[in-house]
């Protein structure tokens, strides 16, 4: 598992495409959209929801995933509450 979010509130992953040049390291989901489960309020267990990634390139790739809370006009919000955890938000995928 590299990349698991638990205990949150919906999540909007933005991708981007470009191409690979030889020789270099890409990640890849295989869905561009991931639709997350309802989360009732006051939930004693947390959700999770796994969601892959993986190595499309020839070499290690390191990741860091960075964690924004956006507006829908894409703003961003300066909040002191985490909205999820991430079990291995940096690491290297082989």
């Amino acid at each position: 598992m590299i990349l698991q979010i638990v205990n949150g509130k919906p999540l909007l992953i933005h991708l981007m495409g470009m191409t690979l040049a030889p020789n270099k390291g890409m990640i890849a989901l295989k869905r561009q959209k991931y639709q997350l489960p309802d989360t009732p309020i006051g939930q004693l267990l947390p959700v999770s929801f796994p969601i892959e990634i993986n190595n499309v390139g020839c070499i290690n790739v390191r990741y860091v995933v960075e964690i924004l809370e956006l507006l829908e006009d894409g703003s961003k919000v300066k909040s002191q509450f985490n909205i999820f955890d991430i079990k291995n938000y940096q690491g290297i995928i082989n």
